[in-house]
């Protein structure tokens, strides 16, 4: 099945998750260097974030609930990507990659505007799983873009040949849970358990 899925993505996917990794990217970029337009907005921001974090007094989850809270978001994520293509609004699902994309790059302006000690946090704690779910995003874009393209083409290219909708729906669910579930799996595990030992050791 692994074969199988592996050639699907050489025909249709290949293209789309290689160029939402490239303008992804390219967005992070160009969001984190904007970021710096915004320094006092985001200091200002960031002090009001501790001073509420200060005043809560909830019990801190066990890493179990984070990561099952982490991969329920994430999950969810890669399902409403995917989703978006059953709107045959073409591109959708490739401007909510670049949406993410785009808050990645607010993040890693936030721990760099914040000084040192702020951008080793989001060093050690961020990037590890975050290098992981790029993976699963562009995959989840790259078939939403395959399910968007059909669903155009269906309905105001009818000249062009299109897979029915349940055959364009069994793919991508095949899709997504031979390979968007078990990276976002890993992403969260990561997250969760990895990232609180780097923590420990290196913070």
């Amino acid at each position: 099945m692994m074969k199988e899925e592996y050639h699907f993505f050489q025909i249709y996917y290949q293209k789309t998750f290689f160029l939402m990794l490239f303008v992804g990217m390219l967005v992070c970029l160009l969001v984190y260097l904007l970021g710096w337009r915004f320094e006092e907005f985001i200091q200002s921001t960031a002090n009001q974030i501790a001073g509420s974090l200060e005043d809560s007094s909830g019990i801190m989850p066990t890493a179990f609930q984070d990561f099952l809270s982490i991969i329920k978001n994430n999950l969810m994520v890669g399902i409403m990507i995917i989703t978006c293509g059953f709107i045959p609004f073409f591109g959708l699902p490739f401007l909510y990659g670049v949406t993410i994309f785009a808050a990645i790059g607010v993040i890693a302006s936030f721990g760099t505007i914040m000084g040192f000690q702020i951008g080793k946090i989001m060093l050690i704690s961020f990037v590890p799983h975050a290098v992981i779910e790029v993976i699963p995003i562009c995959y989840s874009v790259a078939i939403g873009m395959y399910v968007n393209k059909n669903m155009v083409r269906k309905l105001f290219v009818r000249h062009k040949p299109t897979a029915t909708i349940n055959i364009v729906s069994l793919y991508a669910l095949r899709s997504y849970l031979l390979v968007v579930v078990p990276f976002f799996l890993l992403a969260a595990f990561v997250e969760a358990y990895i990232t609180q030992l780097l923590s420990e050791i290196f913070l």
